[in-house]
C-alpha cells in the first residue's frame, strides 16, 4: 500500500519511506513504529501493541514513559 502524509510518502509493502521525493532511511525499528501507526491511522496504538509487533509476545521491554515526562 502507498501512503501520502504531508511532504511524506510511504510504501508499506517495501517499507521504504520517501521526503520530497528523496528516500529517507530509517533504521528498523522506528520503520516499524511508523508503519504500525500508519496502519492504525486515526486510532490509538496501544503500547502493548506497539511492543508486541515490535519484539513480540516473548520479550519483556520495560519502558517507563513517566520517567521522560518528569521535569
Amino acid at each position: 500500500m502507498r501512503l501520502n502524509f504531508g511532504q511524506f510518502f510511504v510504501d508499506t509493502q517495501a517499507e521504504r519511506l520517501w521526503k520530497n521525493g528523496v528516500e529517507v532511511r530509517l533504521r528498523e525499528q522506528p520503520l516499524q513504529v511508523l508503519l504500525a501507526l500508519l496502519r492504525d491511522a486515526g486510532e490509538i496504538v496501544s503500547r502493548e501493541s506497539l511492543r508486541n509487533q515490535l519484539w513480540g509476545g516473548s520479550t519483556y521491554v520495560d519502558f517507563d514513559m513517566d520517567m521522560y515526562l518528569r521535569a
